[in-house]
């Protein structure tokens, strides 16, 4: 079940209606789209419906939800973070969040990305730092306690990085070869649509993995393939039955056309983003996706190699999420430890291990930065300014191997906790 306010049992035993939890909770609210008279209603009617018959509406009855302001929710703007996508209501939901409303959740709001409208967020330890992005508005609303779950979408670690760096829980799906998925992704707007050569994956965010593989198993359980022609049906697994999404890279000229709508200036990292390269043909483009398909098997040859110290093959693989435990605003400049994952299709999740102490942390003082990224890493590491911030590494797997990861995850938490 969802572990964090068990926080939904005092609403299935009667202490709290789910009009309270709402009501305590909008007072955290990392925002770009407020739904909170719709919340309450939401809440009231499901208050209602429990007093009248005893029953909960669905597996997720009366969780407080986010959502990144990627998925689309009947009524308001789903912008990206652009001014030039504002008012243009949605006029319908987006697929996971019809499933979502018919399992019983409260969607509370729709929270801010790192663009020009709603301003930087900043890292709740210390404004200083960032939460990391894309998804920065939910990782902040769930280290605050201001949501029990979201949902993001990770071309590149934007459901892991910031998890990561708030110390809690992301997952980003495997994808199979070809763009068909089990986690619908029909109705998430995205910058670039129909680019499928690194796709990204809609993945859940929570405080702990429990209510990732609840949340995971119970949108598969809902028959997405119903809803969205690219998800498929695969057999379900005991402990995950996963996820898979739509694609979507941030390519030029979509970017360029959401900003120029609008007349907005462009954040410096975007700019560095987009005028990186130039626009490709057609047949470019098919033969960078023959390089990609190419390094994807030289990638698996060399897994299935590796042997452990007793023979047996590699099942998962336990790696850093981020070079650092926490960022400085506008200090992102490298996330090879994720991206890579997505451009394989591997799922992985991140989760928290430890956090960071003065006492044995310190920066070793006759290291040598084996090269320039290194020397840039160390540079800005601050261990009295980042003492108490969460350090998470992340478990990776072959695609399709949800269950294993997930499981895996299980094992070393609580082996990293003693239990």
């Amino acid at each position: 079940m969802i572990c964090d306010v068990d926080r939904r049992l005092p609403v299935e035993k009667g202490r709290y209606t789910a009009e309270n939890v709402v009501l305590a909770c909008v007072r955290r609210q990392t925002v770009s789209e407020v739904v909170f008279e719709d919340a309450l209603t939401q809440a009231r009617t499901l208050d209602h419906a429990y007093q009248e018959t005893g029953q909960l509406k669905g597996p997720l009855h009366g969780v407080l939800v986010t959502l990144k302001d990627q998925f689309k929710m009947k009524g308001p703007d789903t912008t990206l973070g652009y001014v030039g996508r504002s008012f243009a209501p949605a006029t319908e939901d987006a697929v996971l969040v019809q499933m979502l409303r018919d399992m019983g959740p409260i969607i509370l709001a729709k929270t801010n990305l790192p663009q020009s409208i709603m301003g930087l967020t900043v890292n709740p330890r210390n404004p200083r730092f960032t939460p990391g992005g894309s998804t920065g508005g939910e990782a902040v609303l769930l280290t605050l306690h201001g949501s029990l779950l979201g949902f993001g979408i990770d071309i590149g670690g934007s459901t892991r990085i910031l998890q990561s760096i708030m110390g809690l829980y992301g997952f980003k799906p495997s994808i199979r070869f070809t763009p068909s998925r089990r986690f619908p992704y029909f109705g998430a707007s995205v910058s670039t649509e129909g680019q499928e050569h690194a796709p990204s994956s809609i993945g859940p965010m929570a405080r702990n993995l429990a209510s990732i593989t609840y949340v995971s198993r119970s949108i598969a359980n809902a028959r997405p393939w119903e809803l969205d022609p690219k998800c498929i049906p695969l057999p379900s697994s005991p402990i995950e039955r996963a996820l898979l999404g739509l694609s979507a890279k941030l390519l030029e000229k979509d970017i360029r056309r959401d900003v120029a709508f609008a007349g907005e200036p462009l954040i410096p990292h975007v700019k560095g983003l987009i005028d990186r390269r130039k626009a490709v043909s057609v047949y470019d483009y098919c033969q960078l996706n023959k390089q990609k398909i190419a390094l994807q098997k030289k990638y698996l040859s060399k897994w299935n190699a590796v042997r452990s110290f007793s023979g047996k093959s590699i099942d998962i693989l336990l790696a850093p999420t981020t070079p650092h435990p926490a960022i400085p605003q506008r200090g992102m400049r490298w996330v090879g430890y994720s991206r890579i994952w997505n451009l394989l299709y591997y799922p992985a999740v991140t989760f928290p291990v430890d956090e960071v102490r003065v006492t044995v942390d310190g920066a070793p003082e006759s290291y040598q930065p084996r090269n320039e990224l290194d020397a840039w890493n160390w540079n800005f590491y601050d261990v009295k300014a980042m003492e108490g911030h969460p350090v998470n590494v992340q478990v990776i797997g072959k695609k399709l191997n949800e269950e294993k990861v997930l499981g895996a995850a299980t094992v070393i938490e609580k082996a990293s906790r003693g239990s």
